[in-house]
Order: C-alpha cells, then structure tokens, then sequence
C-alpha cells in the first residue's frame, strides 16, 4: 500500500488571532490528510493566540504549538 508523504505546515503568529483562526480552519479542512501543523507564537503581548491554538489542539493531533518567550 503506498503512503502519503508528510507534509509540515509553519504558522508564524503575533497578536492576529482573527487571522489565525482563518488559516487553520483552511489547513485543517484540506482534503491531503497526512499533514503536520506546526504553530509558533512569536510573543504576543496577549494569551489569545495560545489559547485558540489549544482549542484546536484538543481536537485535532496534527497541531503542535511553540511559544516564544521574545521575537
């Protein structure tokens, strides 16, 4: 049986939660499914972007989350 090869998403994010909730709605729909999304929160002055990201985290475990402590 032949098997998809992975492919790795890489979702920068500062302070844009609107848009962010945007993108992964369209990565995560996508029809290719052996996928990894890959999210790094580069400081954002907030907690919104980590918490959206583990809402999704919750159901879905091609998501990973990093948080960086400065840009």
């Amino acid at each position: 049986m032949k098997t998809n090869p992975l492919v790795s998403v890489g979702m920068p994010a500062y302070n844009r939660p609107e848009s962010l909730v945007n993108a992964i709605e369209c990565i995560v729909n996508q029809t290719y499914k052996n996928l990894e999304i890959i999210i790094s929160d580069n400081a954002s002055t907030s907690n919104k972007i980590e918490n959206i990201v583990k809402k999704y985290m919750k159901h879905d475990k091609r998501i990973f989350f990093t948080k960086q402590k400065k840009i």
